[in-house]
Order: C-alpha cells, then structure tokens, then sequence
C-alpha cells in the first residue's frame, strides 16, 4: 500500500475545496483511496499549537478521516522513522498533558531538542530533554 504524506496546507485546501489543481487531487484521493494510507507527524500537531481556537479539533476530525490513527515520527537520536497507532487529536492532548510537567523541569538539566518527551533517569539526568516550548514557558516565569 502506497503512504502518503500530506502538509498541513494541503489538508485545509482539501477542507475547503476550490476549484484547479486541488479539485483533481480530490477526484484521484476518490478513485485510489482504498489502496492508499495516509500518515501524520509531529509537525502538524506544531501547526496547530499556534491555534488558539477550537477550529483545530474540526481539522484534526478532517485530518483523521484520511490518516486514521497512522502517526508518523522521527527520532534524530536513534536515526530511525517509527510509525504509531495514534490519531492526531490524541497525539496533541497527549503533548498537551506532557507541558504539565514543565513546573519541574526547572530542577533537571536541559538538553534543546525538538521532542516533547520529558525523560529522567535516575543513572544520569544529563539525558533529560525538554522541548523548545517548554523551555520558553519556564524563561518566561
């Protein structure tokens, strides 16, 4: 099965169809569907961080009907692309909750990175990441 990966743009000009290129890219996504598979990374959960509305739940529900629960993430440590069952409301709460966590992050050392995942050892906290947005919030306080 052939995945496709599709920015954040082309999703909303698929949600609010016009009339040129587009229309033909609808008509193609009709005919082949069932042998397609659609994925979702974390830069479209970072597009939609910058909303402030609840519009993002309505392009997630849209964004869901084509990627289904395919989540598609790179891990720059491990040099390696790992695909999840995740849709991508449940992948933006779950980031969501892990900001909760910045409270304590003022007391662990910080290595920049672009991955949301807070992880401590007890054998070195010097393998801690933060992400960049959490680092600004804790600046900020």
């Amino acid at each position: 099965m052939t995945r496709l990966y599709f920015d954040t743009n082309i999703f909303s000009y698929l949600k609010q169809p016009i009339e040129g290129d587009f229309s033909k890219l609808e008509e193609a996504i009709k005919l082949y569907r069932g042998n397609l598979s659609f994925v979702f990374s974390p830069a479209h959960i970072r597009d939609k961080r910058k909303d402030k509305t609840d519009k993002k739940m309505e392009d997630f529900h849209f964004m869901e009907s084509f990627v289904m629960d395919n989540y598609l993430s790179y891990h720059g440590i491990e040099g390696k692309t790992t695909f999840y069952l995740a849709t991508p409301k449940t992948v933006f709460d779950d980031e969501a909750d892990g900001q909760d966590l910045s409270a304590i992050a003022e007391y662990l050392p910080m290595i920049k990175g672009n991955d949301s995942l807070l992880s401590v050892t007890s054998e070195n906290t010097n393998n801690s990441w933060i992400s960049n947005e959490i680092e600004e919030k804790i600046k900020k306080k």
